[in-house]
């Protein structure tokens, strides 16, 4: 036989029991329910519907349609040894949780006494009335259970014909015999299509013309939610909270916190402050309040009129160089500071000799010197202390020393005839003995060196000046740049090896050396100036475009000159600071020349510890690399400016191209335009950052992401091809790794 779904099962009944009633009625027309509906025609001749609705057009009326329940009737007593069973008939699957009673009248006042009951052969409880039964009751013991559609459904699939067999088993303690009206019955009542406003509509009916909202779509009127408890409707609209904006998720509709004052709502789009904020509203001193809101009201400032507070322009790095609370910008268009040449600092805070004009405007005019090309006046260096001007002609001593061809044999950057002027001849920053020796020796004589007064003689005048300057010198200290931990090899960059003038330029307004050797590893060391360049791959060799990993291309600042070793650290280098030499390629003549390999990242720390040196981060490395050039390939011997050309960059480096066996003697190939050789080939060298994607956007002094799980390495090696041995690609690895074809590089900053 067929199963029938439980609404046709129950309109089946509806449409027996009338047929039932016309056959016992067979002289007239029957209308059962009393509704002028004769029971031939009534949709639902039991339940009273003169409008016959009928919304899901099913033939039955929705009246009829609410629920239906199956009954096993009297089962018998319950008790141990004894099978009471029975059949709930008709049963059918169901959209909603069914709920199954079990009325008995039996042996169930203790704890020890309960029974097992089963639906379609399949265990629902074994704990049957095990709580709160009485023993004979004059009302049966009932217990409910909600069963919810899925379980519900398979128990039907399991019943054949739509007859599910109900089994109830009572433990071995329960008396079948003990009550005289000992009894059991089963029913299952199902949801057929609910009415929960009681409108004689179905539920889904409301919903689907709109006579009922459903917001969270469970099929039940909202109003029947917030009527049963099942969801909260705080601001009494109608609408379950759930359905309603909560921003916050904290349970409540966002409309009601704001209306009770428990959520700010400043800008009064409905929505709390706090989330507009998680949603990207500004709210830069996170005070919970957005910040256009704060300038609204007027709690915070906002005089640039930029929707920033000021206070958080001046954390983010805004300019207040006068520490006066605002920003230099208000300070200039408020007219409290004056900007003469308009570069938007107030003239104050840029003004190092106090004469009202600050130094760029000054030094632009052309009205004070600057010979060190420093962008500071030269009065300036020498009331800091950087410089001096000994011979009062109006230049600082290091530009006549550099530029004016004063003899300077000791190199301490003084002109040499200032020293004479205090009676130190043998240039030894100190006025004594020897001194003393030579004037007397030229007692009496015209002897121009000797005749520090200047009145054409040597005599007791220029005795007295000497004496006067007894003992070490103003110039004992030099007038240079110099290093505890290095020895100044050159201080001015040589123009055979920094060709670029506009390099050159920049080392010297550094006012640093240009060529240095550490002290304590003899590695020499080259200065790069501040600048800012292009990051990334610009352009392609003729062999090889740009890779992803090498773009996009951003601009990077670098505020500050630093040292960089003019070679790769060699094995040499590496052993008399270790003691040891990990390096692959050893043994060779010149295996010490040769760079240091096989060096992890992690065991460099320890060279770089000892040394008080530094790894380059990979902005360095690149910006040195590349020496002002935006090519591929550095510059080198004819090409200046750079090249694109693969087969020049044998003049420049040693890769697989002209060396696919070993590394070489660092220094065998041309340096760039800063002097640095083999920093592209031999082998590739760990930078000290953690590798990580470009950024489009421009940075200053990056250092590259906090963490990450492997480190960056560049310029390719002897065992790469060019497609690597250029000044942007990027390579990386675990900073435990060793490989015979990687070393470094050292840098450190000038102090």
């Amino acid at each position: 036989m067929k199963k029938r779904s439980v609404g046709s099962v129950f309109a089946f009944a509806c449409l027996s029991a009338a047929v039932a009633l016309a056959t016992a009625a067979t002289a007239h027309a029957q209308d059962a329910d009393g509704d002028g509906i004769l029971d031939a025609s009534d949709n639902c001749p039991l339940v009273a519907n003169p409008d016959q609705a009928d919304c899901d057009g099913n033939g039955v009326g929705d009246a009829c349609q609410s629920s239906v329940t199956r009954s096993t009737g009297n089962m018998g007593a319950i008790g141990s040894g004894v099978t009471t069973s029975g059949t709930l008939p008709g049963v059918a699957t169901s959209l909603w949780p069914v709920v199954v009673t079990v009325r008995a009248i039996g042996d169930f006042n203790l704890p020890t006494e309960f029974a097992t009951l089963q639906l379609a052969g399949s265990t629902i409880t074994t704990t049957l009335f095990q709580n709160g039964a009485a023993d004979c009751p004059a009302t049966p013991n009932e217990v409910a259970f909600i069963i919810q559609p899925k379980q519900w459904n398979a128990l039907v699939a399991a019943s054949a014909g739509g007859n599910m067999s109900v089994t109830i088993l009572g433990n071995s303690l329960v008396s079948a015999t003990q009550c005289a009206g000992g009894m059991s019955e089963v029913t299952a009542t199902l949801t057929v299509s609910p009415d929960c406003n009681g409108n004689g509509t179905l539920d889904y009916c409301d919903i689907a013309t709109g006579a009922a909202q459903d917001c969270n779509s469970n099929g039940i009127p909202d109003s029947c939610d917030i009527a049963a408890g099942t969801s909260s409707d705080a601001d009494q609209n109608g609408v379950p909270d759930s359905c309603q904006p909560d921003c916050n998720a904290n349970g409540l509709p966002d409309s009601y916190d704001i209306a009770t004052g428990a959520a700010a709502d400043c800008d009064l789009n409905q929505i709390p402050d706090t989330c507009d904020i998680a949603n990207g509203a500004p709210d830069c001193n996170n005070n919970g309040v957005f910040d256009s809101c704060e300038i609204a009201t007027g709690a915070a400032l906002d005089c640039n009129a930029n929707s920033v507070p000021d206070t958080c322009d001046l954390a983010a790095g805004t300019l207040d160089c006068n520490i006066n609370g605002i920003p230099d910008s208000c300070d200039i268009a408020s007219g409290f500071s004056n900007d003469i040449d308009h570069d938007g600092k107030p003239d104050s805070c840029e003004d190092c000799n106090g004469n009202g004009l600050p130094d760029d405007y000054e030094l632009a005019q052309g009205s004070v010197p600057d010979c060190n090309q420093n962008g500071v006046p030269d009065t300036c260096d020498i009331t800091a202390g950087l410089d001096r001007d000994c011979d009062g002609n109006g230049r600082l001593d290091r530009c006549d020393v550099f530029f004016f061809g004063a003899t300077d044999d000791n190199q301490n950057c003084t002109p040499d005839s200032c020293e004479y002027r205090l009676g130190d001849f043998g240039l030894e920053a100190s006025v004594g003995g020897d001194d003393l020796a030579f004037l007397l020796s030229q007692w009496g004589s015209m002897d121009a060196f000797a005749d520090l007064s200047g009145d054409g003689f040597v005599s007791g005048d220029d005795l007295a000046i000497l004496l006067s300057n007894w003992g070490p010198t103003p110039y004992a200290g030099g007038n240079c740049n110099a290093f505890p931990w290095a020895t100044t090899l050159a201080y001015l960059p040589d123009p055979a090896v920094v060709t670029n003038a506009t390099l050159r330029s920049a080392i010297i307004a550094t006012g640093y050396p240009w060529r240095v050797r550490d002290n304590g590893t003899g590695i020499e060391m080259l200065l790069v100036p501040p600048g800012t360049f292009d990051m990334g791959c610009i352009q392609g060799s003729n062999s090889y475009g740009c890779y992803a990993f090498e773009q996009p291309v951003h601009t990077v600042t670098l505020t500050n000159a630093y040292y960089i070793g003019r070679y790769e650290v060699t094995q040499a280098q590496w052993q008399a600071k270790m003691g040891s030499n990990p390096s692959y390629f050893q043994g060779q003549a010149d295996s010490p020349s040769r760079p240091v390999e096989q060096v992890s990242w992690n065991t460099i720390q320890g060279f770089l510890s000892a040394t008080g040196l530094r790894l380059p981060t990979e902005a360095e490395w690149e910006y040195a690399c590349r020496a002002g050039t935006t090519t591929p390939f550095h510059s080198g011997p004819g090409f200046p400016n750079g090249t694109t050309d693969d087969n020049l960059v044998s003049q420049i480096a040693w890769y697989c191209g002209n060396n696919c066996s070993s590394t070489m003697a660092v220094g065998g190939k041309a340096a760039n335009a800063l002097g640095i050789h083999d920093i592209l080939g031999n082998v590739w060298e760990w930078c000290s950052d953690w590798y990580g994607g470009y950024s489009s956007v421009a940075q200053t002094n990056p250092a590259g992401p906090a963490s990450g799980s492997h480190r960056v390495l560049r310029g390719g090696s002897w065992d790469y091809f060019t497609n690597f041995v250029r000044s942007s690609p990027r390579n990386f690895n675990s900073p435990g790794v060793t490989s015979n074809f990687i070393g470094f590089r050292v840098a450190r900053a000038p102090q």
